[in-house]
């Protein structure tokens, strides 16, 4: 203790004396620790913590960069190859995100919409509180509008109604029929992939999971 107290007096002196070069140092000093603990959160978020999902050590995303943008695009036909040839991954999915209008109770609003296919629920392990995902013959081109709501949107949205599978809601001016309610998950609704939706809310690209 009689140590530190000497090492204060001591610091408080030399501020008296030098103030330029002691307030310098100080903010070095700063800068420096708030830049190692910049760095360590983003080791630790991309790195150390686990992903929210089963076994997050056996997944993995591919992706298709495209030439002429630095997104990253996966359109449909070929999510189709991969899941007609490949033979290493025991469930794949495609998925994306979109901002969407969604319109109830005549109000619009702004909401995250993922675009996934039937693959995805199994990859990422969503719990559903009810209902189902798409089956393999509704997740094809030209097939049904269906649509998973997440928990809390379903909450805020439709009061916890425990009939809301089998009602609709309207996206973009489609309306989709809401087959089952997940888990809380990254977006307020999962869309199934291969639809009619007016692309200018469209997100970053559709990515294999």
């Amino acid at each position: 203790m009689h140590g530190f107290l000497a090492s204060v007096r001591y610091c408080v002196r030399l501020l008296r004396k030098s103030p330029g070069f002691t307030i310098t140092a100080v903010l070095i000093l700063g800068f420096g620790i708030g830049a190692n603990t910049a760095i360590f959160s983003l080791i630790d978020s991309v790195l150390l913590t686990p992903l929210p999902y089963p076994e997050p050590e056996r997944m993995a995303n591919i992706f298709m960069p495209s030439e002429s943008s630095p997104d990253v695009f996966f359109d449909y036909p070929d999510y189709l190859d991969y899941l007609a040839d490949q033979h290493t991954f025991s469930a794949i999915g495609l998925s994306a995100w979109e901002w969407l209008d969604v319109v109830q109770n005549g109000k619009a609003e702004r909401i995250k919409c993922s675009l996934v296919t039937t693959g995805a629920f199994k990859a990422f392990g969503v719990p559903f509180i009810m209902g189902r995902s798409f089956t393999a013959q509704e997740d094809q081109p030209g097939g049904p509008l269906l649509a998973v709501i997440s928990e809390p949107f379903w909450r805020t949205h439709f009061g916890a109604d425990l009939n809301v599978v089998g009602k609709n809601i309207v996206l973009n001016g489609y309306s989709f029929q809401i087959i089952g309610v997940s888990k809380p998950i990254n977006s307020d609704l999962l869309r199934s992939s291969e639809r009619p939706i007016a692309p200018k809310h469209r997100g970053r690209g559709q990515q294999l999971g």
